[in-house]
């Protein structure tokens, strides 16, 4: 599946709905950001990084968080996957004892570890595409999803009834979104139920 394929499904679904008033370029960046918003969503592309902290500050450690990262999905320091706490849990007791990291806007901090030890993070990235002929790196069922995005992007524009109409879309994405998620699950699932029981 291309960004073409996303960008004529929109188009026709805008004819058919006798909608004819976003301009080609205005509806490919609205695919694009869907592109984004879903492959965020799932977490489809995600690099593992090893990081050295650059400042401590009490029992605290700090990292470069990387530029590119959306979400983090694992935290390894000093041979032990860390938990990920939220700034407030950690900072709501007076003396927090438990080995853990969280994430702050810059930085990734590692709380009562390892001095001077560096950290594995693996996390999850967005890719930025406008050209027509690249590929998408999703199935091709999720083509109903990145639509109703794209739609709820468009419609939410300053357009008559476009806002009643881009909360329309905007639930028709979260409910096909889930559908999404509990189909790539299943697919997983059954590959490593596959996997166990294929005969060596």
């Amino acid at each position: 599946m291309k960004l073409n394929d996303l960008f004529l499904h929109t188009k026709s679904k805008l004819r058919d709905n006798g909608v004819d008033a976003f301009a080609d370029a205005e509806i490919i960046d609205c695919c694009s950001l869907a592109y984004e918003e879903v492959c965020k969503e799932l977490g489809i592309f995600r690099k593992i990084v090893s990081l050295s902290p650059f400042e401590k500050r009490g029992n605290e450690q700090f990292y470069p968080k990387p530029s590119d990262m959306v979400s983090i999905v694992a935290l390894k320091h000093n041979g032990q996957i860390l938990p990920i706490k939220s700034f407030d849990s950690v900072h709501s007791v007076e003396r927090f004892s438990d080995i853990c990291g969280y994430t702050l806007h810059d930085a990734i901090v590692v709380v009562n570890g390892k001095e001077n030890e560096s950290i594995e993070v693996a996390y999850s990235y967005t890719k930025t595409i406008n050209d027509l002929n690249e590929s998408l790196e999703l199935p091709t069922i999720a083509l109903e999803t990145l639509q109703n995005y794209t739609l709820y992007l468009l419609k939410r524009e300053n357009r008559t009834d476009a806002l009643q109409k881009a909360s329309v879309y905007l639930q028709f994405y979260q409910h096909s979104l889930a559908m999404l998620k509990n189909a790539i699950l299943s697919v997983k699932n059954s590959k490593k139920i596959v996997s166990t029981y294929r005969v060596v």
